[in-house]
C-alpha cells in the first residue's frame, strides 16, 4: 500500500509549460504541489546528509526507531546491546545532534519558519519526536 500511495504522488512536470494561474493568490495548484514536493525533497536530503554526520551508535539507534512496524525497546536493546532505560535519552541526544548538523542548520537558516520543512523540524524539537 505504501508503494502504491507513493506512486500516486509522483507526477511529471514541465517547468516551461504554460499553466492557468489562480486569480486569488497568483499560484497555480500545480505550482503549489510542486513547491511542497520540492520542500519535502529538500528536507529529506538535509536529513540524509545530517544522518551521515551522526556517530554510528546514534545513527543505528535512530534507524531502529524508524522501523516499520516499530520495534519494541526490548528488541532495540537486544540488537544494540544497550539498556532499555538508555534508549530514550540516547534518542533525545541523537535528535538534538541531528538538528545541529550542518545540513539541518543550513535548511533552518534558509527558511526559519515558513516552510513545512522548518515546521517539521521545530515540531520535532518541541515534542521530542
Amino acid at each position: 500500500m505504501h508503494v502504491l500511495r507513493s506512486h500516486r504522488r509522483t507526477w511529471a512536470v514541465d517547468p516551461l509549460a504554460e499553466r492557468s494561474w489562480d486569480a486569488v493568490d497568483g499560484a497555480s495548484p500545480d505550482r503549489v504541489d510542486l513547491d511542497e514536493h520540492l520542500l519535502r525533497a529538500e528536507l529529506h536530503e538535509a536529513l540524509l546528509m545530517g544522518f551521515a554526520e551522526l556517530p554510528d551508535h546514534q545513527r543505528a539507534l535512530l534507524e531502529l526507531l524508524l522501523q516499520d512496524p516499530p520495534l519494541s525497546y526490548t528488541e532495540i536493546s537486544d540488537r544494540l546491546g544497550i539498556p532499555k532505560g538508555s534508549i530514550g535519552p540516547t534518542r533525545a541526544r541523537a535528535l538534538e545532534r541531528l538538528r545541529a548538523t550542518g545540513p539541518m542548520v543550513a535548511l533552518l537558516q534558509h527558511d526559519p519558519a515558513g516552510s513545512p520543512a522548518a515546521a517539521t523540524c521545530h515540531a520535532t524539537r518541541s515534542t521530542g519526536r
